[in-house]
């Protein structure tokens, strides 16, 4: 029985599983971060008024704001179906509420529930993510069982 095949099969299976191994340490990375983020407003954040400073409705809609910390002004934006009722209908000035991590000004969100979203939404994709590539490692460096006998 040769072994060529065996090892030659190994190999690039451990080739295989160290890429998708990155890739999935990527996904991970952002994963982390939202995550890291969120956790830092729900223990950290206080809610504030912010005002709209600028809108961008094409597409998905997005809306920046400003919010006033200690006398210096941050800024930040959100999705315009989260933070506001109507991006389109919505005026600069306008008024909407601002969760923000006291301890990191900059970490600030008009939407925490987008935030928890998107790390729910992640970790699914990161999940299917993961079975895709082992599946398609297994049948991309699978050899054939038949003998000829």
């Amino acid at each position: 029985m040769d072994d060529a095949p065996q090892s030659s099969q190994t190999a690039t299976r451990v080739v295989l599983g160290f890429v998708a191994l990155l890739i999935i340490m990527i996904f991970g990375g952002i994963i982390l971060y939202d995550y890291q983020r969120y956790q830092d407003l729900i223990n950290h954040g206080e809610v504030i008024s912010g005002t709209i400073s600028d809108k961008q409705c094409n597409n998905h809609g997005k809306i920046y704001y400003q919010f006033p910390v200690n006398g210096k002004i941050f800024d930040g934006a959100g999705s315009g179906r989260s933070c506001a009722p109507s991006c389109r209908e919505s005026t600069l000035g306008d008024s909407l509420k601002i969760i923000y991590a006291t301890n990191n000004p900059n970490n600030s969100s008009c939407d925490l529930h987008a935030i928890e979203s998107n790390i729910n939404g992640n970790l699914f994709f990161i999940s299917l993510l993961s079975i895709f590539l082992i599946i398609g490692i297994m049948i991309l460096t699978r050899t054939s069982t038949r003998r000829n006998d």
